[in-house]
């Protein structure tokens, strides 16, 4: 959970944490949601990539 916490403090971009929906395993995971502008989904995807050194 803190992982999307700090990913929506530096970036703007909202992810759900794993854990909500697999309490077991959960925590290696974040959910994305795609329903949106194709041009928003690629920016967001952009913003995690920086993000997380990648991009």
């Amino acid at each position: 959970m803190t992982w999307a916490r700090e990913l929506l403090a530096a970036t703007g971009v909202a992810v759900a944490p794993g854990i909500d929906f697999d309490t077991e395993n959960g925590h290696e995971w974040v959910r994305l949601c795609f329903a949106g502008e194709t041009s928003e989904m690629e920016e967001a995807i952009r913003r995690i990539g920086v993000f997380t050194g990648r991009g």
